[in-house]
């Protein structure tokens, strides 16, 4: 019945791709998000990232022994680049280091010691989250229960902010784009005067990565008060919501984002379906562009925990400093397997130590991975890795597969399976025979990193690691010496 009514609602896209691999988000998906800290003074200390990369011009606005109040600035952005850095809690200065991130290694970073019983945003943003989503997410309201409250004159005071994107580095609002991390103020720039649509990406096609599900279902009203706040801003009337059709959405919710201007559009993919280009092909039945370049057709498209973050910032006039993170893998028991928010800057060995000291870890992992299966990173060092606002998921594996490299055996699977039809094995050829003007022709500026050469290569061939370098030295050539 109610996938009956969600389709009659809503018209469902199919995104085809060549390779299918199980989506496995049935533990993750099917609980509710909620905080991994009752306290946020359990965490104990804090490694909060300064910067985006090693080379920003970031400046530290604190030092050692400085007492701070939950909230305050940690660092001033450079005049080119760099972030805005806050204090979740009240806190005192420990000391400025490095740390590393899914995207970089030794950033700069503050190490911040939580002062005890004292109320973090742990405690305050989990019951903003549940009062933001009054509305029934996946069951109808029970007789006699309130109606939903009107979001109305709260979206009227957002819309008349003027100057959005500097009110969103203000608040350390950031977003991935174009395959990093960047500060979301700068993007809106770029788009302004030429976006005529704005999508929002909920779909998550990687393995057991659920957060924007979990976005759209438990914090709605962020996500509907970031969406018009971005449209008022672009000069847009509506928006575009895409949802995974396999997790249907109630029909309330959906007729309650239409009320809103907020098309909901399901789509049936998998993996890599879900990434903003491929998407954008199948819905404009056009060649999908190059990752980095939607802005020029005209096309902003924004991953829904961004446009959660807009719309929490500014409901609550605050810097966010949680981020919804999927905790999954088989060193945890199905009720382990969840969403939950995360401080910015908690270390990876200190997410571990709360899970074991919770009961939730029977097993010792021996690979973590930050971000999904397909794509993530494995963490060498858990104690000086952090969680950041790019952090999707924390997978923690008991095993780690031996895989023995062969010689291509030339079955072609790697280009019949590539998303974006790029010749993997012919970049791979040419890295290792040091021909990058090669490199040009083979288009290699399409690949947008899924992993599926790699994970379908029957001799296991880096050839996923060889496309990102490929790309790299596109756009940073190596200096020859001279003759």
């Amino acid at each position: 019945m109610l996938n009956s009514w969600f389709r009659r609602l809503t018209r469902t896209k199919q995104i085809p791709v060549p390779i299918h691999i199980p989506a496995r988000k049935s533990g993750p998906a099917a609980q509710p998000m909620q905080p991994l800290f009752d306290n946020l003074a359990d965490c104990q200390e804090l490694l909060v990232p300064l910067t985006l990369s090693p080379d920003s011009t970031t400046q530290p606005t604190v030092k050692p022994a400085d007492r701070l109040e939950p909230y305050d600035p940690l660092s001033q952005p450079g005049r080119e680049s760099g972030i805005r850095a806050f204090s979740p809690a009240a806190a005192t200065v420990v000391e400025l280091t490095t740390v590393d991130t899914e995207y970089a290694c030794e950033l700069q970073a503050v190490r911040l010691r939580l002062l005890p019983g004292t109320a973090g945003p742990a405690q305050r943003d989990a019951p903003a989250l549940q009062d933001m989503a009054t509305q029934p997410p996946t069951n109808p309201p029970a007789q006699g229960q309130p109606p939903p409250h009107d979001l109305r004159p709260l979206l009227a005071d957002i819309a008349r902010i003027e100057d959005l994107p500097g009110t969103l580095d203000e608040l350390g609002v950031l977003t991935t784009h174009a395959g990093r991390l960047e500060p979301l103020g700068n993007v809106l720039r770029s788009a302004t005067g030429q976006t005529t649509l704005l999508v929002i990406n909920a779909i998550q096609s990687e393995p057991q990565l659920a957060s924007h599900l979990r976005l759209t279902l438990d914090a709605t009203d962020a996500i509907v008060a970031g969406t018009k706040a971005l449209c008022s801003y672009l000069g847009l009337r509506h928006a575009t919501l895409l949802v995974n059709a396999a997790h249907n959405m109630h029909p309330m919710l959906v007729r309650r984002l239409r009320r809103f201007r907020i098309r909901v559009v399901p789509v049936r993919t998998s993996y890599p379906g879900g990434h903003d280009a491929i998407v954008l092909k199948a819905l404009f039945r056009k060649p999908p562009p190059a990752p980095g370049q939607t802005l020029r057709a005209g096309i902003l498209v924004l991953p829904a925990d961004a446009v959660w973050r807009v719309g929490l910032a500014l409901m609550h006039n605050r810097p966010v400093t949680l981020q919804p993170v999927t905790i999954a893998g088989d060193c945890l028991p199905p009720a382990g397997q969840r969403v939950r928010l995360l401080p910015i800057g908690l270390t990876i060995g200190r997410l571990l130590q709360h899970l074991a000291q919770q009961n939730l870890l029977p097993r010792e992992p021996k690979v973590v991975l930050l971000g999904g299966p397909m794509t993530g990173r494995t963490i060498l060092d858990p104690d000086h890795t952090v969680i950041t606002q790019a952090t999707q998921a924390v997978l923690l594996m008991s095993h780690k597969p031996q895989r023995r490299t062969l010689a291509c055996i030339r079955c072609g699977w790697c280009i019949y399976g590539c998303p974006v039809a790029i010749d993997p094995i012919a970049i791979l050829d040419a890295l290792e025979a040091d021909q990058l003007h090669r490199l040009a022709r083979l288009a290699t500026e399409r690949c947008i990193e899924c992993g599926v050469c790699s994970a379908i290569c029957p001799s296991h061939l880096p050839l996923a690691q060889a496309a990102r370098v490929a790309r790299t030295l596109l756009h940073n050539p190596p200096s020859r010496p001279p003759d």
